[in-house]
């Protein structure tokens, strides 16, 4: 709907005219409808009725009329925050049923905070802004977020040590939340690991120097490995010293997946970058069974017994072709490219 001015001519004079009309389609055409004639534009501006139906119009829109306060320096601003970001994943954090979950953890503590919304905040603050718990008290006032108003510094403090005590509790309810009839086993997941830095000096503990995937070495950092299922959701989240290598990180995972989601046949696939011979002495050991891939020339079993034997390459594909070696009741597959 919108205003539509339409020119007459009459005795030798032009008219103009104020026409509120539609658009409608009309057998398959669209075409305006007239709704209403506001009168001859002159006349309307001669006796100020155009000024007044317009003003009366305003009344009625909300959005016109925070225009024109803004436009007259009239409009106050009350309060300047962010909604978005928390109410989408607000409601993510309920599709998971952390709300419920977190508010029946905290009930046993008797927090005198809402821990819960302490600890979504905690999860947006990482989200949306990364920083330090004292960063995040700062940040916390730039949301808009019921319950937010309350939080101080203190509490992101007493949280997370709590949090911390319940997070096998917290993975294992998200993961038995998942379950239904057909799906009740954890046929596979992802596991791989990263580091993370810290600014400063003072920390003590499991923040080390060591290899960081981040690229600075100058940094104290920790050692972070996630598990993920087949559709990208994480099960278990783990933690190392900083110093930790990738292949000291395997069996450990391994030993806890199967023991707290009592898994009864463990398949360990890794490339080369999580193998060495204490790891496959300790999964031969937990009677895992794996494929794993070789460094081919560092290992001297796999440099004498397995790249020296003969035998004939089958053809996979046109630039793929392999070859079986056994040695004792190990299985070997040599993979060949031609290029």
């Amino acid at each position: 709907m919108f205003v539509r001015l339409k020119t007459v001519q009459a005795n030798g004079r032009t008219y103009q005219y104020l026409h509120i009309v539609q658009n409608r389609w009309d057998n398959g055409k669209v075409r305006q409808h007239l709704v209403g004639s506001l009168g001859r534009l002159d006349q309307l501006l001669h006796k100020g009725d155009l000024e007044r139906v317009i003003t009366q119009l305003v009344e009625h829109c909300p959005t016109v009329r925070i225009l024109r306060a803004q436009a007259q320096g009239t409009l106050e601003v009350l309060q300047d925050q962010v909604w978005g970001p928390a109410l989408v994943f607000d409601r993510l954090w309920e599709e998971l049923g952390l709300h419920r979950l977190l508010r029946d953890l905290a009930g046993r503590k008797r927090f005198d905070f809402d821990w819960e919304r302490m600890v979504f905040a905690l999860a947006l603050q990482r989200l949306l802004q990364p920083g330090s718990d004292l960063a995040g008290s700062k940040w916390i006032d730039t949301v808009y977020q019921p319950g937010f108003d309350k939080l101080r510094l203190p509490h992101f403090y007493r949280s997370l040590g709590f949090l911390w005590k319940k997070k096998e509790e917290i993975e294992l309810a998200l993961y038995r939340r998942e379950l239904d009839l057909f799906n009740q086993d954890l046929d596979l997941v992802f596991f791989d690991t990263t580091t993370t830095y810290f600014e400063g000096t003072s920390l003590e503990g499991w923040a080390k120097l060591g290899k960081s995937k981040d690229h600075r070495p100058d940094h104290l950092q920790l050692v972070v490995g996630v598990v993920m299922r087949r559709d990208g959701f994480p099960v278990a989240c783990e933690i190392w010293p900083g110093n930790t290598a990738d292949v000291a990180t395997l069996v450990p995972v391994a030993n806890s997946l199967k023991k707290r989601f009592r898994i009864r046949k463990v398949v360990v696939v890794c490339d080369r970058g999580m193998v060495s011979k204490a790891n496959l002495e300790a999964l031969t050991a937990a009677k895992y069974e794996y494929i794993v891939g070789m460094k081919m020339r560092n290992l001297v079993e796999v440099r004498d017994e397995v790249l020296g034997r003969a035998g004939r390459y089958h053809d996979v594909s046109e630039k793929l072709s392999v070859k079986e070696v056994r040695v004792d009741d190990r299985r070997y597959v040599i993979c060949y490219n031609p290029e």
